[in-house]
């Protein structure tokens, strides 16, 4: 990528506060280690169709849970508006 890399973006990312799963597509062995934190999940471009559906399926269940916190009751007892996704 021109003006950063694929780890640097991720960074940027998370820095903003979103609610957003990022997978990381890499040929980078060494970049798919450094993402296990950071990411909803990374999968190596060499198993593609093997890992992205568990990581797919990784990333929704992590909004789910994002979208149930950030719609539960207020101390109001109204419900709160879920943060767009994107």
């Amino acid at each position: 990528m021109p003006l950063c890399n694929g780890m640097e973006l991720l960074q940027k990312i998370y820095e903003k506060g979103t609610t957003s799963q990022v997978i990381l597509l890499t040929g980078y062995e060494e970049y798919a280690i450094e993402a296990c934190g950071m990411a909803a999940g990374y999968v190596m471009k060499d198993a593609l169709d093997e890992r992205l559906p568990e990581a797919l399926e990784r990333a929704f269940r992590n909004l789910a849970r994002t979208e149930t916190r950030l719609t539960a009751p207020s101390g109001n007892g109204k419900r709160q508006s879920p943060v767009p996704l994107m």
